[in-house]
């Protein structure tokens, strides 16, 4: 609704659930593809994956992966769970990418409510992350969040 550009939209699923994927967005204009079929050229370079290998590191690692595919310059993955409040376009997400590298940052607003209602210890240590990552680069100032989708990548590999 909101992609003005009509800006590919790419989705990974497990190819034992293809045809159900296929069949309930039939109508979404998006290019499917496995799992399986992105995690190839990773295996090909990197070799097989540990037979135990957590499903929710697989999924990082399919996202992580899909620059091999060579479908585009730059992409931006999101997770399920995300939506789009307003309208997007080429320009906006990826025309400076060349210049200037971008970067999603945010203020963890959501999450720090979150911890408010559920559980403290989680703002403690986004706080504990994000003070150290300041640390690391001699940043003073405000704490801004850089880890969390939506994250722009880059196809331009090794």
């Amino acid at each position: 609704m909101f992609n003005r550009d009509a800006i590919p939209l790419y989705i990974s699923v497990p190819s034992s659930e293809l045809d159900l994927f296929k069949e309930n967005f039939k109508d979404l204009p998006c290019h499917f593809l496995t799992d399986e079929e992105i995690l190839e050229n990773c295996i090909k370079v990197h070799g097989p994956f540990p037979r135990l290998f957590p499903n929710y590191l697989m999924q990082q690692l399919v996202k992580l992966e899909f620059w091999r595919l060579k479908k585009c310059e730059h992409y931006l993955w999101i997770d399920s769970d995300a939506y789009f409040l307003r309208p997007f376009s080429y320009k906006r997400l990826f025309s400076m990418m060349r210049i200037h590298p971008l970067l999603v940052m945010h203020k963890a607003k959501d999450l720090r409510e979150f911890s408010k209602k559920h559980d403290p210890r989680i703002a403690e240590r986004l706080d504990n992350r994000i003070e150290k990552i300041q640390q690391l680069f001699g940043r003073k100032g405000e704490s801004f969040d850089f880890g969390d989708p939506p994250l722009v990548w880059s196809c331009f590999g090794p």
